[in-house]
Formats: C-alpha cells, structure tokens, sequence
C-alpha cells in the first residue's frame, strides 16, 4: 500500500497501539504532506487520534578517524549534533475504527500491494 499521489509506502501496525483501534505507520520527512495530514485528521477524525514522529540521529561514527572525533567531542548527543546528521523519519498514526475508513479512502492507494515487512 501507499500514500495516495506518493511512492510512500504504508504500513498497518502489528503491535500493541493502546486505546486504539489500527495503527499505520511510513517513513518519510516531506513536512508539507504531514500538514496536510495533520490537517485532514484533525477536521475529519470524529474520534481522537495520535500521529507521532520517531527520528533517527548519527550520533556516533562517520568519521575517518572515530577515536580522534571521539576525542574532540564530536559524538555527544547535543541537540546540534542530532539535527545535522538527520537520517529517516517515521511517522506512525493511530485511530479508532470508526476514522479509519475515511482515512483510509483519502490517503491510502491499495491498487499497489507489497509483502514487505517495515
């Protein structure tokens, strides 16, 4: 499955999603279509929902010489240090039944299915 215009590929989630009823989850940082996500959640979910963003850092190695970086102090974990080695965003949105019909009509494309584990 992906985002519907994109060749973002989503997810269901297996695991435990608390009070919720489904989970999906994509990797991917294009702030513009997380707005517009935002955006169509909060005006259509009848019930609530929770979109949560889990970012990955280098915050150690990369360097051709690690022990002389390590020694300069180039692998603390500042918030500096994080933003400049940015990798890969997801994004994971959970929501009651009752909402996912309509989320799942507006964003995701199911013509286009793969059995590939996230």
């Amino acid at each position: 499955m992906r985002i519907n215009g994109t060749n973002i590929k989503i997810y269901e989630v297996d695991d435990a999603i608390g009070a919720f009823d489904i989970a999906v989850k994509f990797f991917d940082s294009d702030i513009k279509l997380i707005k517009e996500i935002i955006e169509w959640l909060s005006i259509n979910c009848t019930d609530n929902f929770i979109l949560t963003e889990t970012i990955s850092h280098i915050i150690a190695g990369g360097f051709s010489d690690n022990a002389l970086a390590f020694e300069n102090g180039s692998f603390n974990m500042s918030r500096k240090n994080k933003r400049e080695h940015k990798l890969q965003t997801q994004y994971e949105i959970r929501m009651h039944k009752s909402d996912f019909l309509h989320f799942r009509l507006r964003w995701i494309d199911e013509s286009v299915r793969e059995d590939i584990e996230a």
